[in-house]
């Protein structure tokens, strides 16, 4: 099994088991007694190349986490944006083999609600799924071939 693959099942499985003990446990996640602090988790393969980090960002000091392919290609990404309007709101995002951001899965505006942006080539936003922020009624978005934004669910 590759590394990636590997990094990517224990990221899962660590995912799913947090959420599965918060979701079902009667009480509180309890915190071990005895702290240890690091700043980075790192993930190499047999070359030497890195594929995984796991860490805090050293300007903004939150938790971000990267997959990188054998070459060192960022693949996937996830973390809190750092400042501005989105700060604190959390996001999850897959690049393609080029590099470029691809798929999006965020939490947008003040509520906080869930979006999911899609992204051709070049990196604009051709479709967009998401709850509104004031009603969280859905929508979808989708630029047509003009090149202007349409609503598919707007009345």
């Amino acid at each position: 099994m590759g590394h990636i693959k590997f990094a990517a099942i224990l990221l899962a499985c660590f995912a799913g088991s947090f959420c599965g003990s918060s979701v079902f446990s009667a009480k509180p996640l309890e915190v071990a007694t005895e702290e240890r602090r690091m700043k980075a988790l790192q993930f190499y393969n047999d070359n030497g190349q890195r594929t995984g980090f796991f860490g805090t960002d050293d300007r903004s000091g939150v938790g971000v986490g990267f997959l990188f392919n054998q070459d060192g290609r960022l693949r996937l990404q996830m973390g809190t944006y750092p400042s501005g309007a989105e700060k604190d709101q959390s996001l999850f995002g897959l690049h393609d083999r080029r590099d470029a951001l691809r798929l999006l899965f965020r939490l947008h505006d003040e509520n906080d609600t869930p979006t999911i942006i899609m992204k051709d080539k070049y990196g604009v936003d051709k479709m967009i799924i998401g709850l509104r922020g004031d009603n969280e009624m859905p929508y979808l978005e989708y630029m047509d071939a003009s090149g202007r934004r349409r609503d598919l669910f707007a009345q």
